[in-house]
């Protein structure tokens, strides 16, 4: 759950730490270990729980809101993915420290062959990696 009024600006990214993002040092840390220091970044946090290794879906949904007093009814998706640790899926992304990255967002987000493995790289949209992958 992200905090009330909390936006994604088009063509930018919001990074969910397993970390609070308000300590210091560990936010210190984190920009540092991915070379993000010195850039604007939208970071929130700590998340609960772990991604599974064996796959699952992850979705950012918003709430429906109906009636005049703000009375939340159900959730509309407005992302998701279903991912896999068995093909198609890129299997170099299973327990080696590489993340998977999306490479287009005008391909389908449920399609493997719009992701592959690389080393983690938060804040990137997945336009510099979309260079490594010949179409």
């Amino acid at each position: 759950s992200f905090p009330s009024g909390t936006t994604i600006p088009a063509n930018s990214s919001l990074l969910v730490a397993a970390f609070e993002p308000n300590d210091t040092a560990s936010r210190n840390a984190f920009m540092t270990a991915y070379s993000l220091a010195g850039n604007n970044v939208s970071l929130l946090g700590p998340y609960v729980g772990s991604l599974s290794g064996k796959g699952e879906r992850i979705s950012l949904e918003t709430p429906v809101i109906t009636g005049d007093d703000g009375t939340v009814t159900g959730w509309s998706i407005v992302d998701e993915v279903i991912y896999f640790q068995a093909d198609p899926w890129p299997r170099e992304a299973d327990g080696t420290g590489q993340a998977l990255h999306r490479l287009s967002a005008h391909l389908s987000v449920n399609n493997p062959d719009n992701w592959m493995a690389g080393p983690p790289t938060p804040g990137d949209c997945g336009l510099a990696v979309a260079q490594w992958r010949e179409y």
